[in-house]
């Protein structure tokens, strides 16, 4: 009778020796990957992307529940506004605050906003580099 350890020893030499375990092992870390780009593309992407691709939306979902909103517009933007379909109605608000992502998508709306005030002086990338280091520093103590 033949053991099957042995057995099981001698296909892995063998198949080691083909490189068919290599194979087997790079089909399985592609796949891997796949899997991460793909939790990746549904969770870290979408958070980046959907309040930007919302960002419409918000505009016209702060015009409907913020009465000083619509005041705060350029012409430009009112313009806009109108080709982009207009203030929303109570149910299309209500179904924007239902999507994942509206939060982020009005507050990203807001920081927009007040990037658009030309006499604001936009900080040197001296003062962004510093604030980088700090968080991570401050990360590092917390890890």
């Amino acid at each position: 009778m033949i053991c099957r350890r042995t057995t099981a020893w001698w296909y892995l030499s063998k198949s080691l020796a083909s490189g068919l375990v290599v194979e087997r092992w790079y089909v399985v870390i592609v796949m891997c990957l796949v899997y991460a780009i793909s939790i990746a593309d549904r969770y870290v992407v979408s958070t980046v992307l959907e309040p930007i691709r919302l960002h419409v939306d918000a505009k016209r979902c702060l015009c409907a529940v913020d009465a000083g909103y619509f005041s705060t517009l350029s012409a430009d933007s009112v313009r806009s506004l109108k080709l982009q379909g207009g203030i929303f109605s109570t149910v299309e608000v209500d179904d924007f605050m239902h999507k994942p992502f509206a939060q982020d998508a009005l507050s990203l709306r807001r920081w927009d906003d007040l990037a658009k005030c030309p006499e604001r002086v936009t900080p040197s990338l001296d003062h962004y580099i510093q604030l980088i280091e700090r968080l991570s520093e401050s990360h590092r103590a917390v890890s």
